[in-house]
């Protein structure tokens, strides 16, 4: 049973995993938190879910064109964003997540809906003692484990890669050296944009699809990226992991409404005693 629990906290712990890597990327390459995120993230699924209702065979392609829409919508999103003042951003993230869901309520509605998938999600895959893996852990762990490496390799062996993570290093620098930070900036939110995009494809087999569907997963995404520190992708992502297990845990073996208070909770704790984060670095401002 524990081995089980462990499995299913995985497939949550990539949905936080993902959202907690799309908030770092915007945050460590902009020092802005995006809390639009979620709100973004829902927007896209429900129009992937309105190109399902007109074309029921074609899921693969309008993934893929609802990662692309995504990246751009995302790209479009920063060259829009004063990036000047870290408040008034934070701010247009706030109006912008209430516009999305004032239109997603005016546009389809309240009523919850049902995100077909080209499988059978409850289908059983594997099943041993104390273990059962269901074709939607499968999907949920292999898509998010995909685009987790293709982005961690895109940041280590790319020249793109290169540059994003020198613009976040040190802007200044990178825009002498004739990078166009502007930019490679808005690359990070297009990416970011994809990240949590699927995130929210990842999420609605789980939640019914409607306006508020990511406000719970966003909570504990941000909780993942405080827990492994904003400034730290690979911590985020990790956190998102433990935080989906250990969520898990607690589900089972004391109550399913805890989510709220482990989220909070843990924000409290980290911000107290390692405000940088479990695996971020402390950051050293020359005076």
């Amino acid at each position: 049973m524990m081995l089980y629990l462990l499995i299913n906290g995985l497939a949550f712990g990539s949905i936080y995993a993902l959202l907690a890597l799309a908030m770092s990327i915007t945050y460590k390459s902009t020092d802005i938190a995006n809390f639009a995120q979620g709100e973004l993230a829902m927007f896209s699924t429900y129009i992937f879910f309105s190109g399902l209702l007109l074309w029921p065979q074609g899921f693969w392609l309008l993934l893929i064109l609802m990662l692309a829409f995504n990246f751009f919508g995302g790209f479009l999103l920063q060259k829009g964003i004063p990036t000047s003042s870290s408040k008034v951003s934070m701010i247009i993230t706030l109006g912008l997540q209430m516009l999305l869901l004032g239109c997603a309520g005016w546009l389809w509605g309240p009523e919850p809906r049902h995100l077909p998938l080209p499988f059978e999600a409850g289908s059983v895959w594997f099943e041993e003692e104390g273990l059962a893996l269901s074709s939607y852990h499968l999907w949920n762990l292999l898509s998010a484990g995909l685009l987790l490496g293709g982005l961690f390799l895109l940041m280590r062996n790319t020249s793109l890669g290169l540059a994003i993570q020198a613009t976040q290093q040190h802007p200044e620098s990178a825009a002498s050296l004739g990078l166009n930070t502007q930019r490679i900036k808005a690359i990070a939110f297009g990416l970011s944009a994809l990240t949590g995009g699927l995130a929210g494809m990842l999420a609605a087999p789980l939640t019914p699809l409607e306006p508020t569907m990511m406000w719970n997963n966003l909570l504990m995404g941000f909780a993942a990226a405080v827990w492994g520190g904003f400034r730290s992708l690979k911590g985020a992502v990790l956190a998102g992991y433990c935080l989906g297990m250990l969520k898990n845990l607690l589900a089972y073996y004391l109550s399913p409404d805890l989510d709220a208070m482990l989220a909070f909770g843990l924000i409290a704790l980290v911000l107290l005693w390692r405000p940088q984060g479990i695996w971020g670095a402390k950051q050293v401002r020359n005076l």
